[in-house]
């Protein structure tokens, strides 16, 4: 049993982003490997990107589609440098998950205000002998963020081969509480980086501003189904006062949730 520290669980919740898809893998399958002594931030824009690299900001600029909901700078060109690289492996395969990052560039720089977010894109490769092979690409899946940084990022484990990458971060407020933690996971496979969850780690109670909500998530490893199951244990932190330094702490009944393939996400788990 693997236990993961989450505070409140919107399983079902409406994205507040647009998650546009824009694939682009080449259609030649030696167009899209990279040799591993070659897959550096450079190469793997230009893979990616019909564009020219940008030295001076470390990133590609290129020219997006019309109306795609990406952060266009004043040139008319989206500048996407390589965030990072995340590793994993099933039980046969070892992948390279890179993270890219687009952020407007006006005449000063990067518009990176406090409340400014990167837009998030993906590229899943596969290791075939001594080359990266490009499974998946999408250049446009989040906007998370702030002052222009991607959140906080990793890939857990949700299935016997299945994975999600995980964007953790903080809301500003306006929206939502001051200080709200949040989750977002992305399912990672050749077809798709869909949105499957997202969780709140603690939220304000409607009408007493000062009481709040906690939840904690155990993924619950079974071989019985593809994905694990999910528990959410909750509890509400009652304060008299925003002095009060002795709350009382109310628990709530545990929550299954399980994979359901018509939405394509968690839900709960009826009797």
């Amino acid at each position: 049993m693997k236990k993961i520290s989450f505070i409140l669980f919107a399983i079902l919740s409406i994205s507040n982003f647009n998650f546009s898809q824009f694939l682009e893998i080449p259609q030649k399958s030696s167009e899209f490997v990279i040799s591993k002594k070659d897959f550096t931030s450079e190469k793997i824009l230009n893979l990616l990107f019909n564009g020219k690299i940008n030295s001076e900001y470390s990133a590609i600029a290129w020219k997006p589609y019309p109306k795609e909901n990406v952060p266009v700078s004043d040139d008319g060109l989206v500048y996407t440098n390589v965030d990072s690289v995340l590793y994993y492996k099933n039980d046969t395969l070892n992948f390279a998950l890179v993270v890219l990052r687009s952020i407007e560039h006006h005449e000063f720089g990067e518009n990176s205000c406090a409340g400014c977010s990167p837009t998030e894109g993906m590229a899943l490769f596969v290791e075939e002998k001594s080359s990266w092979k490009l499974l998946n690409f999408n250049r446009s899946v989040s906007k998370l963020g702030q002052g222009g940084f991607v959140p906080r990022k990793k890939i857990i484990q949700i299935g016997n081969n299945e994975f999600v990458f995980s964007l953790n971060g903080e809301e500003l407020a306006g929206g939502g509480p001051i200080g709200t933690e949040y989750e977002y996971w992305f399912r990672l496979n050749e077809s798709d980086f869909s949105e499957i969850a997202f969780m709140y780690y603690k939220s304000e109670v409607a009408d007493d501003l000062i009481s709040v909500i906690e939840r904690d998530i155990e993924i619950i490893k079974s071989d019985e189904n593809e994905f694990y199951e999910l528990k959410m244990d909750s509890k509400i932190i009652i304060y008299e006062s925003e002095l009060d330094e002795n709350p009382k702490i109310k628990e709530l009944p545990s929550e299954n949730y399980n994979f359901n393939w018509v939405y394509d996400r968690f839900i709960l788990k009826t009797k």
